[in-house]
């Protein structure tokens, strides 16, 4: 163990936790298997509490432990690693042990209070009285071992009193680091510790440093505890970023557990200090183990009663309080998509995590693609499904569904179902809910048929070139496409950005709710909180839609997009954070691309800035979503084009502009603000040569946004006229050669 000095550390403010008034110690690594075999040999002969799981032998990524003999002499012995089994991965017994739930983390410190041996489980630190489901109960006030607190897990991994000149403060990562964390066990490519690194998935699994999971299952993804040698919190703990989650102690009698940390699976916002995931005491899976702590805390002062002065004090800290920005957002109907425009072109990048910056004005679905959307699309082009669009579980996940599917290839159909189980206001809507199982193709197909002008034209060409491609790597948007899969800083900017933070210098915010506190969950008529401020579809306990912690494969969990109405972000966009996941895009093609903004099973550190999933393009789920963003021209996203001035060009006269630009342009908005930058030098060149007349008028009866056929040519092809006054000569307004 290490030791926690420091008594009396302020608490983190981002999140309230964190502030311990005593002296203890915590584990430097995770309970290791070994020494998890050594107490079901102890304890386990019989096993009434059934302390071994059966998957500690048969799910190879985390074995294991195996147990032989019948009830009254079963023995258990220690499983070496499947698989490949690089250096720091290649230990038997020094992994972290899995499938460990809250009861038999309590049952492993009585025993250690005990003194081990074939001492009793069920007292000591914690009175159990054979209790394996139900409530957790408080450790005992002399207890020598316990599963850490809150604030002592939290303290440990993250706090450091040499930050903020001496005054303490808080890392984002528990590896002493506010970067993202690497996660390359020693000898893949040195053989040398290199710092800020832990088992998690960023892209490829860390052990294994593959992007999928062993076909066969066959294949350990844990590494030794410590493995990370130069990888330590400020105390000394290791490994408090991935490998598994770890239980946390409750300050009462509680149905809810805590896991915190992430695990060899997670991504990288689930080992920041925003993690913890709310689950039932009795869960277990290959990614849940714990550590212990031995507190040294007064006679007088109990855990229950610290942790209750860090809650009350952790309410007092936390402002809920929303933006108080009252700006109008403008729904901009592009096609047959609502959007939102996000200007402040040139904003600088978040410099938490070096994203958010964009150099242009555009446009971004306000909504996540919904359900009905995605129907209309597979009636358009999907009557065969050459490129799998379709997925069965759209309609067999009842969790998500759906869309059902009738007829024979060549003459398919398509329809909206009902969302299943109870339906509360918010959740209730068949087609207004985001569609799932959409991979990366899907959405780049979608944005073909849009750019393309729906009905039954093409989904191979337009936004992107895909040639029938369904598989491999992403390829890259084409040059003018009218709509596309947002990139990662268009998504990211969309979500957190806000100009009106740092006294209107610009900031980002933790969530994308216009807020850096942690979002509720509360759907429609539960408690008709559906309208309160910063709420989003995620796991906080309790399923957001149901409210329950048990999850049923007959419930929908899909609230309706923008059920939520008091938690847009700045731009105003709805549901970045929980329901679905949404693809990102990047400029070049790639064998991986990005989800983010979380999902309904998603934990809060999911929801938040932090959040990446690197996946497969071709991947798949009952989280996986999308929105599009398109840079098309629109009166709403001129504005930075109305302040440019030139002696040529002139300043353009916003009251100019009229009111309904068309939606179905083919210009994008970085090219007519490279045109118009280039506006001077083509009308000199025009006048040069004699092809217009700076006093020729654009006939008044021309539609703004619309192609005309001008009194004279420039360049030799039709022009496109975009938000001008006929009353002024044509060598003040924004001409765009096609």
């Amino acid at each position: 163990m290490v030791t926690v000095g420091n008594p009396g550390n302020p608490i983190d403010r981002r999140t309230g936790f964190g502030r311990v008034d005593y002296e203890y110690k915590i584990s430097k690594y995770e309970v290791t298997i070994q020494q998890y075999t050594a107490f079901l040999n102890a304890v386990a002969a019989s096993d009434p509490y059934g302390l071994y799981n059966p998957s500690m032998a048969t799910d190879k990524a985390i074995a294991g432990i195996t147990r032989s003999g019948s009830s009254g002499s079963y023995s258990y012995s220690v499983i070496p690693p499947s698989g490949s089994a690089p250096q720091g991965a290649n230990s038997a017994g020094n992994r972290p042990i899995a499938y460990i739930d809250w009861f038999d983390a309590a049952r492993f410190a009585n025993w250690m209070h005990n003194g081990q041996g074939h001492s009793s489980t069920e007292t000591g630190a914690y009175t159990l009285r054979g209790s394996t489901s139900g409530s957790t109960v408080p450790a005992n006030r002399n207890a020598r071992f316990t599963i850490p607190t809150q604030d002592e897990w939290y303290k440990a991994a993250y706090y450091s009193p040499l930050l903020n000149r001496g005054k303490g403060g808080y890392y984002v990562f528990p590896s002493q680091s506010n970067a993202t964390p690497g996660s390359i066990p020693n000898n893949v490519v040195s053989n040398s510790a290199k710092p800020n690194q832990a088992n998690y998935y960023n892209g490829r699994f860390s052990v294994s440093q593959q992007q999928l999971l062993a076909s066969q299952g066959n294949q350990n993804y844990l590494t030794n505890v410590g493995a990370f040698s130069k990888s330590s919190s400020y105390y000394g703990t290791f490994d408090q970023g991935g490998n598994i989650y770890e239980w946390i102690d409750t300050p009462g009698n509680y149905q809810q557990g805590r896991l915190r940390g992430g695990f060899w699976m997670s991504n990288k916002a689930d080992l920041s200090y925003l993690d913890y995931y709310v689950t039932s005491p009795a869960y277990a899976f290959n990614g849940s183990g714990f550590r212990l702590a031995s507190p040294q805390r007064s006679l007088n002062t109990s855990a229950s009663q610290v942790a209750l002065k860090n809650e009350l004090e952790r309410r007092q800290a936390i402002s809920q309080s929303q933006s108080d920005d009252n700006k109008t957002v403008k729904t901009v109907l592009i096609g047959n998509m609502a959007m939102v425009t996000v200007g402040d072109p040139g904003n600088k990048k978040d410099e938490r995590t070096g994203s958010g910056s964009v150099d242009y004005v555009y446009n971004i679905g306000r909504y996540e693609v919904t359900i009905q959307q995605y129907a209309d699309f597979l009636n358009a082009v999907a009557s065969s499904d050459p490129y799998q669009l379709y997925n069965p579980n759209m309609a067999t996940d009842l969790n998500i569904a759906g869309i059902a599917r009738s007829g024979a290839s060549g003459s398919y159909r398509y329809s909206v179902m009902a969302p299943a189980g109870i339906n509360p206001d918010g959740a209730q809507s068949p087609g207004n809910r985001p569609i799932a199982y959409v991979s990366w193709f899907d959405a780049a197909r979608f944005a073909n048929w849009m750019h393309n002008g729906r009905g039954a034209g093409s989904t191979e060409d337009g936004a992107y070139t895909l040639k029938g491609v369904t598989t491999g790597a992403a390829v890259s948007v084409n040059a003018g496409a009218k709509f596309h899969i947002p990139t990662a800083d268009e998504w990211y900017k969309a979500a957190y950005y806000s100009k009106n933070l740092n006294g209107g210098k610009g900031g980002y915010y933790v969530f994308p709710t216009q807020s850096d506190a942690t979002p509720g969950s509360v759907p429609g008529n539960n408690i008709n909180q559906r309208t309160t401020p910063n709420q989003a579809n995620y796991f906080t306990g309790g399923f957001a839609v149901t409210q329950t912690i048990t999850p049923s494969a007959s419930q929908n969990y899909l609230t309706d997009v923008g059920a939520f109405t008091k938690s847009a972000s700045y731009y105003g966009t709805f549901d970045q954070a929980g329901n679905v996941y949404e693809w990102t895009d990047e400029s070049t093609p790639g064998a991986q691309r990005s989800l983010r903004g979380a999902y309904w099973v998603s934990n809060v550190a999911d929801t938040s800035y932090l959040d990446d999933y690197i996946l497969p393009p071709d991947y798949e789920s009952s989280g996986s979503g999308f929105r599009l963003a398109s840079k098309q021209l629109t009166t709403t996203n001129l504005a930075p084009l109305m302040a440019s001035d030139d002696p040529i060009i002139g300043r353009l006269n916003p009251s100019s502009v009229k009111e309904n630009v068309s939606t179905d342009d083919d210009l994008t908005h970085a090219s007519i603000l490279k045109r118009f930058r280039s506006t001077r030098e083509a009308i000199l060149t025009a006048l040069h040569n004699k092809k217009m007349s700076s006093d020729d008028k654009i006939p008044s009866a021309a539609s703004i946004g619309q192609p005309i056929t001008p009194t004279h040519d420039i360049a030799g092809t039709n022009d496109v006229l975009i938000a001008v006054s006929h009353e002024l000569p044509i060598t003040r307004r924004l001409i765009s050669p096609i």
